[in-house]
């Protein structure tokens, strides 16, 4: 067995892939103690901060406003409230959310969660009662969804619940209640 002691190994200018190994090996062992730095990255992990109104049946953005951590600074918790694919960093990602919603006069009927890619609804989840006598002051729901994305692709989350009186409702955002995150799992 040979052993290399080397700080950096990258790969020949012009080039985009780096192999190790050959068709002989099957594994790449870490030693002990060494750390794989870049494993599921770029990665985000976003809160609602303070609660949230939202009009009665109204699609409305979630403005994920704290970042608990973000990886590669590809959430965008000021303005956007986004995720953005960074360049070079395409491929197969897994996002999950949790939405808490309340409404003070026990009126929700309908909820419905809208992940959008590009602005369009790519995933939605829907609760509703079917205009039944059913109604309630408080859900809470989570979703888990993947999705194939190139570079520059972006990835928000909408949120809506209908009452039966017309009222507003909140998006809780405290302790977590209203959370967003996501990460790269390859390529």
């Amino acid at each position: 067995m040979s052993k290399i002691e080397v700080n950096t190994i990258d790969a020949v200018s012009g080039t985009s892939t780096l192999t190790l190994g050959s068709s002989n090996a099957s594994t790449i062992a870490l030693g002990s103690g060494d750390v794989q730095s870049n494993f599921l990255q770029p990665s985000f992990f976003v809160r609602l901060s303070s609660d949230q109104t939202i009009s009665s049946g109204t699609e409305t953005k979630v403005a994920f406003n704290t970042e608990v951590f973000d990886s590669d600074n590809a959430f965008d918790n000021s303005s956007n409230y986004r995720f953005t694919v960074p360049s070079g960093k395409a491929g197969k990602y897994i996002f999950n959310w949790t939405v808490d919603v309340f409404n003070s006069n026990n009126a929700i009927k309908n909820f419905n969660s809208y992940l959008k890619k590009n602005g369009t609804t790519f995933f939605e989840s829907t609760w509703n009662t079917n205009n039944n006598s059913i109604t309630s002051r408080r859900f809470s729901s989570s979703f888990s969804v993947c999705d194939d994305l190139s570079a520059s692709d972006y990835i928000e989350l909408f949120f809506s619940a209908g009452t039966s009186d017309s009222s507003s409702s909140s998006i809780k955002g405290t302790n977590y209640n209203t959370s967003f995150g996501g990460f790269r799992i390859g390529t």
